[in-house]
């Protein structure tokens, strides 16, 4: 797996109020502009192998308001052994046989030597909506593809348990309190009997 570069915009904040256990403010009075993110980074593959994927990947809702309006980002750092070229490709999420894919926006790219070992560092996001954020946290059964110019990986079934998990705490938190809040796992206080694995995510996973 690729090992962990430090990153000084992904730190873990004190614990917030509980209406808003899973996300972040911040407001910029200088140009008008709310950035409200996921308090935790999801991450797939990697030394922990989780998602059984060769890739790491490391994933990150964030909202960003302006006067104008709103948008809402998926961020994806994505660390391999050679270029995954995200820019060429698309994520996919497979929401009850229903597809809907956004394209990878990339921001920059780097390669990083650690011992003898070059990775490939590609940093960038994918562009969402309310509706389909909503969709992937409403569906039955969530199937994720992550495409890239030099092939795709698929998530396996509990990794997307996860992402559709921490995709209706954000939802939750951040656009509309009256949806999933039966099914937001633990990771802040409350939460039900299921939310050991939900606290992994959020704890085990923002800390990798």
């Amino acid at each position: 797996g690729c090992p962990r570069t430090s990153n000084p915009e992904s730190q873990v904040s004190p614990a917030p109020a509980v209406e808003a256990r899973f996300i972040q403010k911040e407001f910029d009075e200088f140009r008008d502009l709310t950035t409200i993110t996921h308090r935790k980074t999801l991450k797939c593959g990697g030394a922990l192998g989780r998602g059984g994927v060769h890739n790491t990947y490391a994933f990150q809702l964030r909202m960003v308001k302006v006067p104008a309006g709103a948008s809402l980002l998926l961020d994806c750092d994505i660390c391999a052994e050679d270029w995954f070229h995200a820019r060429s490709g698309r994520i996919t999420f497979n929401c009850d046989q229903q597809n809907v894919s956004a394209e990878y926006e990339e921001s920059r790219s780097d390669v990083q030597t650690i011992g003898n070992t070059a990775y490939c560092y590609e940093y960038g996001y994918y562009r969402l909506s309310d509706e389909v954020l909503e969709r992937i946290a409403a569906c039955q059964v969530l199937k994720i593809r992550i495409t890239g110019g030099s092939g795709y990986e698929e998530p396996n079934a509990k990794w997307c348990q996860e992402f559709q998990t921490y995709c209706r705490q954000f939802y939750n938190n951040a656009i509309d309190a009256s949806r999933f809040a039966d099914s937001l796992g633990g990771g802040g206080g409350g939460g039900s009997s299921g939310s050991t694995s939900a606290r992994e995510i959020g704890y085990e996973l923002g800390q990798a």
